[in-house]
């Protein structure tokens, strides 16, 4: 399995396998080596640890992906270590201290519990610590809304230009205190996938107001700018001199706000309709 320098640096060492164990392996059938191992590996990405997360994000930014990032996320999880590809269809693994043989076949089987490794987190996850810099809440509880503006801008920037930039932006507000310019690949998926995970969670909270932004007949993005000072007016009523006091405001208080007033503005023109 591919590991990353640092792991490398980290990993313990662990005793050597004998030539003679191997060779008593090899020699015995595979029915009588059948030993079943109960192996416990996280079942969705709320599970997952800092450490797990680390791992995924590493393997993303390398480019592994499908089959190959959910066997390597399988084994490592499991505590298994490939000691040598005995064939096209039998790996010799470490678990637990004990030489083992194991079936590709049953490991295709295992590695579709993996599936949702493909899929986007079904709830806000992120690593909570980078470089000794705690992130913020995950659901982006106590996030001033001011943040929170930026923290789109720089999103919806990111969507248009895949602009690395934009993203160290992001981790600059979501990891107060960290260098964005500094950010490493991984993190980089890491924070793309938590702020993915956000949406969708925010569009089920308040549908109304986070339905999709309409471009212009041209095809030309809406401008965001005014997107963001249109949000800002509706909560101060037009009046500027609450625009600090709004910009302060706790996000999920000013998001529910925004969406009471798209709802309200969505029933009055349906009412209009009739």
């Amino acid at each position: 399995m591919h590991e990353t320098p640092k792991d490398m640096r980290t990993r313990k060492k662990t005793q050597p396998i004998s030539s003679a164990d191997i060779e008593a392996l090899y020699n015995a059938s595979v029915t009588d080596k059948v030993e079943r191992y109960s192996i416990t590996v996280p079942k969705s990405w709320s599970e997952l640890t800092d450490e797990q997360l680390h791992y995924v994000y590493t393997l993303l930014a390398m480019g592994w992906m499908g089959d190959t990032l959910q066997t390597y996320c399988l084994m490592r999880w499991a505590g298994m270590e490939v000691v040598q590809r005995r064939s096209a269809r039998y790996w010799l693994v470490r678990h637990e201290g004990k030489l083992l043989q194991i079936d590709l076949d049953n490991l295709a089987d295992s590695i579709e519990t993996m599936a949702w490794l493909g899929e986007a987190p079904d709830t806000p996850v992120r690593i909570g610590t980078v470089d000794g810099h705690e992130a913020v809440d995950a659901q982006l509880h106590g996030l001033s809304f001011g943040d929170y503006i930026r923290l789109e801008n720089y999103y919806q920037g990111y969507l248009l230009s895949k602009n690395d930039k934009a993203v160290a932006a992001m981790a600059e507000i979501l990891y107060p205190g960290i260098e964005g310019k500094k950010m490493e690949p991984y993190l980089a998926y890491n924070i793309i996938h938590w702020m993915v995970s956000l949406k969708t969670l925010f569009a089920q909270l308040w549908p109304d107001f986070f339905r999709p932004a309409s471009a212009s007949a041209d095809g030309t993005p809406p401008d965001m700018r005014a997107v963001m000072v249109a949000e800002i007016r509706a909560l101060t009523g037009g009046d500027v001199t609450k625009n600090s006091t709004v910009l302060a405001t706790d996000t999920w208080d000013a998001l529910t706000e925004l969406n009471e007033k798209a709802r309200e503005a969505r029933e009055f023109n349906e009412k209009m309709k009739k």
